[in-house]
């Protein structure tokens, strides 16, 4: 077993909201309860075909990330709905696939990194719940469904731009795409490549922008807002989460400059704008 986590692979993996709505269409409300404070986890085993060579199938262990309030309870007043759940993934499974082991095992809590506390904060000042949702949102999903994260990763910077923008009541096309709108908010605070008298800072300023380029061009490819080519690449947890990150730092750059500077005079540049709109794709 080489431990690769399949975590909402295409077609290999179950989403906890089918389980629980498959346990709902059977009658089993009580399974479906217990479900739906649970993450799955489908860890790759190993490949398996027929002597035929007509068909294969990937096996899997799952586990079951179970909160500690079920996790003692789903071997003793909660048995029945947790072997309704295990039924209910195997039922689930898809024909490519097959289930070796199912194991229950206990959340881990999650332990926001000082980055992470740091840009919670910012939006708690700023009293901005569209970004508190779009964060908790793009961190939920970076783990438990990749190409949702790439999304939320765009949703996020998107809406830091824009909060910065209406908090200094700056005019913008409420249309405008990320890159756009990371123009005309970094050259709103004075952080265009253009405003700056150092190299250094110029090169790092115009990297940002192109980051925040292939983060919308990445999501625009491999995130869940479009339908996909057979073919496509899936995401990696990885990824999503590297995206997440990026998002989230930008995001929080951003943010800190306008509480630092408060609004700010500096006007926007349209030069970059038009050529930030220029390089963005839907």
């Amino acid at each position: 077993m080489d431990g690769r986590v399949a975590t909402f692979a295409e077609g290999a993996v179950i989403a906890v909201e089918q389980i629980v709505q498959w346990l709902k269409g059977m009658g089993e409300e009580d399974a479906a309860g217990l479900m739906t404070d649970c993450t799955l986890q489908f860890r790759f085993v190993n490949l398996f075909c027929e002597l035929s060579g007509n068909r294969d199938w990937e096996v899997f262990d799952v586990e079951i990330e179970t909160p500690p309030k079920w996790l003692k309870l789903v071997r003793s007043t909660k048995k029945d709905a947790s072997v309704a759940v295990e039924q209910a993934i195997r039922d689930c499974t898809p024909a490519d696939s097959a289930i070796r082991d199912i194991r229950w095992v206990g959340q881990v809590p999650h332990v926001p990194t000082p980055d992470q506390e740091r840009f919670a904060e910012l939006i708690a000042d700023f009293d901005a719940p569209h970004l508190q949702a779009a964060w908790r949102k793009a961190l939920e999903r970076k783990t438990t469904d990749p190409d949702g994260a790439l999304t939320a990763a765009r949703t996020l910077l998107e809406t830091a731009c824009k909060y910065v923008l209406d908090h200094d009541e700056v005019a913008y096309d409420d249309k405008a795409d990320g890159p756009v709108l990371f123009a005309r908010a970094a050259a709103h605070l004075g952080l265009s490549p253009k405003q700056q008298g150092a190299e250094s800072l110029r090169k790092v300023l115009g990297a940002c922008q192109a980051i925040v380029q292939g983060l919308c061009e990445l999501r625009n490819q491999l995130g869940d807002a479009h339908g996909k080519r057979a073919n496509a690449p899936s995401v990696e947890p990885e990824q999503a989460e590297f995206a997440v990150n990026v998002a989230g730092a930008l995001s929080t750059f951003l943010l800190s400059m306008t509480a630092r500077t408060g609004t700010s005079s500096v006007d926007s540049q349209p030069a970059d704008e038009t050529k930030a709109r220029e390089h963005s794709h839907e």
